[in-house]
């Protein structure tokens, strides 16, 4: 799942770069918005699995020491 919200956040650099390119701002806040959702989403994903390794995982739980 991560990996594929990583792709999502990389496939918005196309419409960004392009509308940067020809100065499009539509482009730009559409690219924007897909690589900015798509990252956010990830690091959500991300803390997700975090709360829930937290108690199982040693190394995990030493973080928080």
């Amino acid at each position: 799942m991560a990996s594929y919200l990583g792709m999502l956040a990389g496939i918005g650099i196309a419409p960004l770069v392009w509308g940067l390119w020809v100065l499009h701002p539509w482009a730009v806040l559409l690219g924007l918005f897909i690589t900015v959702v798509g990252k956010l989403w990830q690091m959500d994903r991300m803390v997700w699995i975090y709360e829930d390794m937290k108690d199982q995982v040693p190394e995990y739980a030493a973080w928080l020491r």
